[in-house]
């Protein structure tokens, strides 16, 4: 299987597979970005190489993360780069790495949650039968994101003042399809009021969340709260979220 994968990035070729004027062969997406044969820099010829193709149709391509339990199984490769792409088995970076947090964790899923209590405490809590309490800072325009553990599951809320309305959601970290299993509900409480959404569905940790956000499928509080700089969210709020199964 070896001799079916790109000699540059790896991967398993699929047609149209190039070929050099020496035999060679090279994925389609690496050849747009060379111009000579990376085994012997010889040029590329226009043809293809349709044995090699002929043999890949007929192959059944594993997602490289099968040793960790994945069962996709791709014909002839066309579809296997994208789900290795978003395999829920594959490596995952911190959550909370970004440009103001330097964290180097890469791991899987399931291990997601002890590093984060191990390495990042004050941004996680665990909620007693589905139901938690924390310190939301609404200040700033950037992403805000709490870790949480309900019902044995790991889960995520986060939140972004948008033209002075906070926008949140939660959002499941597990397998893609059990996500539409649990729903949420979201309390504010501000010195001076307090907010409370109706139950709306947990998302997919793999979600866009700027899209929901867009989309307004999400929990919205609108602005409201008398700050020194006019009306909006800022600063801090108690935050209650109430998780619960569908």
């Amino acid at each position: 299987m070896g001799e079916l994968k790109c000699p540059v990035c790896m991967r398993y070729m699929t047609p149209p597979i190039p070929m050099c004027q020496n035999g060679h062969n090279v994925c389609s997406t690496c050849r747009q970005e060379m111009n000579q044969c990376p085994t012997c820099r010889q040029g590329f010829l226009e043809s293809r190489c349709w044995i090699l193709e002929n043999i890949i149709q007929k192959i059944q391509y594993r997602c490289q993360y099968y040793v960790k339990g994945c069962e996709f199984v791709s014909t002839a490769g066309i579809d296997i780069a994208s789900h290795e792409a978003h395999c829920p088995l594959r490596p995952f970076r911190c959550p909370f790495a970004d440009d103001t947090t330097v964290c180097c964790w890469r791991g899987e899923m399931s291990a997601m949650w002890n590093h984060i209590q191990r390495q990042h405490g004050s941004q996680c809590v665990t909620a007693a039968r589905g139901k938690c309490t924390f310190t939301l800072n609404c200040s700033g325009p950037h992403l805000s994101r709490m870790a949480l553990s309900a019902w044995g599951e790991t889960f995520f809320v986060v939140s972004r003042v948008i033209n002075f309305d906070l926008y949140c959601c939660v959002l499941y970290v597990g397998p893609e399809e059990k996500a539409s299993e649990y729903k949420y509900r979201i309390i504010l409480t501000r010195p001076s009021c307090s907010h409370m959404t109706l139950y709306l569905p947990t998302q997919p940790y793999f979600v866009d969340t700027e899209a929901l956000f867009r989309n307004m499928d999400c929990a919205i509080f609108l602005h409201g709260v008398r700050s020194g700089h006019g009306y909006g969210f800022t600063g801090l709020g108690s935050c209650e979220v109430q998780i619960g199964y569908r």
